[in-house]
């Protein structure tokens, strides 16, 4: 008997052994795989607590994987952080309403027409506010001050019959505002129109918006702006100046201009030929967007060329507007073909005025 317990406990310390041995490889793997898994969190964690640019927005990225929308997992989103301007945006693909219908989770009944109306009308509003408050929940190291969500749309453009992709809703909203809400008893439509977001219903077609933010800031030709108004004597004369403080006074005289828009103006590197002297970022969701800025110390008229080659650029670098200041005039042609164009021109005389605006008294005298 105490040959066959012997045999017995010799036995159970080989099985326990052998289980131990199995659990401590099932661990070791386990851990190596979690920690493999999660390496890409970690990592990200890790940037976030070191508040760069790419650690702050992946951080953001992590937390909108968390949230759930009614939208097909496979719409695309993105996200954006500047981090000078303290402003996330996130740019998500929503369906179009033209395309989009509405069904009971209770039957397979069609919902009242009126019904299917209300949830039709909230639905793109509902997930633009979603968005922004999950991002402010999420700001836990208080690195935003504004947040901006611009949902897009892809559809069919009826005039071409092309794919086309445009945004149909945006909303920049401060922090502290969105994030003292309730969505879960507020009305989306009216927390929407409190917020001053933008959005056209309409479920015949998609009706574009100009999104609240859309900023490419990542930009190697923006430098430091440099302040000359106040350096200069009053009653000087801007034909005389160097054309490269010319610059640097368009872009301070703009930016005293769109102080009140939340606007920002960044000047780009000095090049006599380069199409863009200085460019407007607006987050004005109805009227903003991007304007680029061409300025020229001329002593001639401005003819319709260089309107033409500022219309291109405007094309080119996919901005909303662009803007044309000369301490010259514009000739007729000029003028004729900027119409009904999202151009701007603003000659001598006018740019006199606009500085006179903001307690500037210079003048504009050909020395040749």
């Amino acid at each position: 008997m105490e040959i066959y317990l012997a045999d017995l406990s010799l036995k159970w310390r080989d099985a326990e052994t052998a289980l131990l041995r199995d659990y401590e490889q099932t661990k070791e793997t386990y851990e190596r795989d979690c920690q493999r898994a999660t390496q890409p969190i970690r990592a990200v964690n890790q940037r976030y607590r070191g508040r760069s640019n790419d650690g702050v927005r992946g951080h953001f990225e992590l937390a909108l994987c968390n949230i759930t929308l009614p939208i097909p997992d496979d719409y695309p989103w993105e996200v954006l952080y500047d981090q000078q301007d303290r402003v996330l945006q996130v740019n998500q693909c929503v369906p179009s309403l033209p395309d989009a219908s509405v069904v009971r989770q209770d039957s397979k009944r069609a919902p009242a027409k009126r019904d299917a109306e209300a949830v039709l009308r909230r639905y793109v509003p509902a997930i633009t506010l979603q968005i922004a408050h999950h991002v402010a929940r999420n700001d836990l190291q208080d690195d935003v001050d504004r947040i901006a969500v611009n949902c897009w749309s892809r559809f069919f453009d009826p005039a071409s019959g092309k794919l086309k992709d445009a945004f149909v809703a945006a909303l920049a909203v401060r922090k502290q505002d969105i994030i003292e809400f309730n969505l879960q008893r507020a009305d989306a439509l009216e927390a929407f129109r409190v917020l001053k977001g933008a959005y056209v219903y309409n479920v015949a077609e998609v009706v574009p918006i100009e999104p609240a933010i859309r900023l490419d800031k990542e930009d190697e030709r923006f430098v430091a702006g440099r302040d000359v108004l106040d350096g200069m004597a009053q009653g000087q004369n801007l034909a005389a100046m160097d054309w490269q403080d010319f610059e640097h006074l368009i872009r301070e005289l703009l930016a005293k201009e769109y102080a009140d828009k939340n606007a920002e103006v960044k000047i780009t590197r000095a090049s006599r030929d380069r199409g863009v002297d200085a460019v407007i970022f607006n987050s004005d969701p109805l009227h903003g967007g991007k304007f680029v800025v061409q300025a020229k110390r001329y002593s001639n008229t401005v003819d319709v060329a260089a309107v033409r080659e500022l219309y291109g650029t405007v094309l080119n670098e996919g901005a909303n507007r662009g803007i044309l200041v000369t301490t010259s005039h514009f000739g007729r042609d000029a003028h004729e073909w900027a119409a009904n164009k999202p151009l701007t021109l603003i000659d001598g005389s006018n740019l006199l005025a606009l500085l006179g605006k903001h307690g500037y008294n210079f003048r504009i005298q050909s020395e040749s």
